[in-house]
């Protein structure tokens, strides 16, 4: 297994330099704010976001990688006064528990149901305004492996919820 700093190397992203959700809200003045893996901030510029916190954690077997996370955007959601268009986050417990144990292993069964609740808990706590995106960035093998071309690498999920059933777009 590569050392971290060959492994962060190679997972680098470069920043995207065309157009982008992230560029669009910069250019209206709205706010967007991220707090999570260190990936997306290398994609999206740091100038884009209103705050952009990465974490590093690249153990694979650390089923609190996420806890930061899930607090920061709790703590965010909680404040009556934080003004926010854009509150983003992603999530690496899943994935890392699927490539350290498997699809099938009872510790990514547990993680899950930790995502899980925090989601449960985020659409609690939003209000009748706020849409919430859910979305997987990649399917994966029963093995965990991902990153491949098959249909179970590929295929991924997207949910969006917002109290009001979408109402005003029907």
């Amino acid at each position: 297994f590569p050392a971290k700093p060959a492994l962060f190397n190679s997972l680098q992203a470069s920043a995207l330099v065309e157009d982008s959700f992230i560029r669009q809200l910069k250019l209206q003045g709205k706010k967007s704010y991220y707090y999570g893996d260190p990936l997306w901030p290398g994609f999206f510029p740091q100038d884009l976001w209103t705050e952009a916190t990465p974490i590093e954690d690249f153990s694979l077997r650390d089923n609190t990688v996420d806890d930061k996370s899930m607090l920061y955007i709790k703590n965010k959601l909680q404040d009556k006064n934080f003004d926010f268009d854009l509150l983003f986050t992603h999530l690496i417990s899943v994935d890392h528990m699927a490539h350290a144990y498997g699809l099938g292993d009872a510790r990514m069964a547990a993680q899950i149901k930790v995502v899980d609740e925090f989601i449960a808990d985020v659409l609690k706590m939003v209000d009748d305004d706020t849409t919430v995106l859910i979305f997987g960035d990649h399917g994966s093998k029963f093995s965990g492996v991902h990153g491949g071309g098959s249909e179970d690498e590929m295929t991924t999920a997207i949910l969006a919820y917002n109290k009001k059933a979408f109402e005003k777009y029907s």
